[in-house]
């Protein structure tokens, strides 16, 4: 059985089957409307800390397509898509950015640990470590919320 979220129509009245809203005043959860301003700014506020520059011998020595790049970037795929399962699972009545919201929030907070861990154990927190975090957590939200798209029509 299709699980579908409420919706609210332009007098204020609320619906529980997508099939019930029409047509014309649908959100499609990839639209920039069911998105709202919380996801630009987290996204601005990952590019600005992914952005840091690093000092040179850093940058020698971790290069952008290091080997342990595709272990951050399939991490991070796996952590964002079982946090917006989960969350999707546990919360089936909050909206699909909540859910993104959480994914992502997730990531960020795995991505974050391991590079404070690496600093702890007397390595260099990377950057580029991170920012294959960001990336592998961005692909795991555009494939959940396009299988979730297509889920719900």
């Amino acid at each position: 059985m299709k699980r579908s979220l409420p919706a609210a129509l332009p007098g204020g009245q609320t619906v529980r089957r997508q099939s019930d809203v029409p047509p014309s005043t649908r959100v499609s959860p990839l639209s920039p409307a069911a998105a709202g301003p919380r996801i630009v700014a987290l996204a601005v506020f990952l590019l600005a800390l992914t952005s840091a520059p690093l000092p040179p011998a850093s940058a020698r020595a971790d290069e952008w397509l290091g080997k342990d790049k595709a272990l951050h970037f399939a991490g991070s795929m796996s952590v964002g898509s079982a946090a917006f399962a989960a969350s999707a699972w546990g919360m089936p009545d909050h909206e699909p950015w909540e859910w993104s919201a959480i994914s992502g929030g997730s990531v960020l907070f795995a991505g974050l640990t391991k590079e404070c861990i690496d600093l702890a154990m007397g390595k260099e927190f990377s950057g580029r470590d991170l920012a294959w975090d960001v990336a592998g957590g961005a692909v795991s939200l555009a494939v959940n919320l396009l299988v979730f798209a297509l889920a719900a029509d």
